[in-house]
């Protein structure tokens, strides 16, 4: 089920000097990620079929562009799927004003910004923010903005164990003679998306992870905007009180909400109240 809602996580100062003031996100290099399966990847991606052979000249040009291509052209933008929308869950245990406490909590009603893990991993130890996204309206930004420079990919990605979510696949030795290695391995790489970018063990799992993945022929990052899509900020419960003024004021020119998440016996409580 593709999610409704999708949420970003980050560190205080990535999100207070860049994403917010600039209203943009940023396609990071896959050489970047946090996987060893895409930014560790040092193995030749694709075997030729049996009873085909590549001059050995050859096959070393094609596979230094299996890495090349893979590092620096192909761009990703990564967020933790909400599996069910907070409007859709049990009435509050309790609610004052614009703090409130779920009850009736299950694995299956986590939204992106309730994952205790994911703040202490990518939002520096609940002292960072999670930026909240209307996903339908951050994919027809991303088609308006790079359609024409980039072709673009999306989804949820899926986990298995490590036999089913690495490993190569076979290459067609017809496609690098007729088209080059360069070309040959965009194009392998553009058949097979699914394959090398929306399969993670299963240790990533519980990241619930939706991708917007970019190729083009640059060498560098691509920047989309966030205007109209962002519906919401909260930040960690350790976010540092010097940056509340700051915050406030970034929240308002964007016109956003904003809320501060905290923990009650391990449940999540959001105060939208704290400024």
């Amino acid at each position: 089920m593709i999610p409704a809602e999708v949420c970003h996580y980050t560190k205080k100062d990535t999100a207070l000097k860049y994403i917010l003031p600039e209203k943009r996100l940023r396609f990071s290099q896959l050489k970047n990620t946090n996987d060893p399966k895409e930014s560790k990847i040092r193995s030749a991606a694709g075997v030729c079929k049996e009873n085909e052979a590549l001059d050995l000249n050859i096959q070393g040009e094609y596979v230094k562009e299996l890495f090349r291509v893979h590092d620096y052209e192909w761009k990703v933008l990564c967020f933790t799927a909400s599996r069910k929308k907070q409007a859709d869950l049990s009435p509050p245990i309790f609610q004052k004003g614009d703090f409130q406490l779920f009850k009736g909590w299950s694995e299956s009603d986590l939204s992106g910004y309730n994952h205790p893990r994911m703040w202490d991993q990518y939002a520096e130890r609940h002292k960072g923010v999670c930026l909240v996204f209307d996903r339908i309206k951050l994919d027809q930004l991303i088609h308006e903005e790079l359609d024409g420079k980039c072709e673009i990919f999306s989804g949820l990605v899926k986990y298995g164990d490590l036999l089913s979510t690495n490993g190569t696949l076979i290459l067609d030795c017809s496609d690098v003679i007729a088209l080059g290695p360069t070309e040959a391995a965009r194009e392998h790489f553009r058949k097979n998306y699914s394959h090398y970018f929306l399969k993670k063990n299963l240790d990533w799992e519980r990241e619930t992870e939706f991708r917007w993945l970019a190729h083009s022929t640059k060498n560098g990052p691509e920047y989309i905007s966030i205007f109209g899509a962002l519906t919401g900020i909260i930040v960690g419960m350790d976010f540092s009180r010097a940056d509340y003024s700051i915050l406030k004021s970034l929240c308002e020119e964007l016109n956003v909400p904003v809320g501060r998440m905290g923990w009650a016996s391990g449940l999540p409580i959001i105060d939208y109240n704290f400024l």
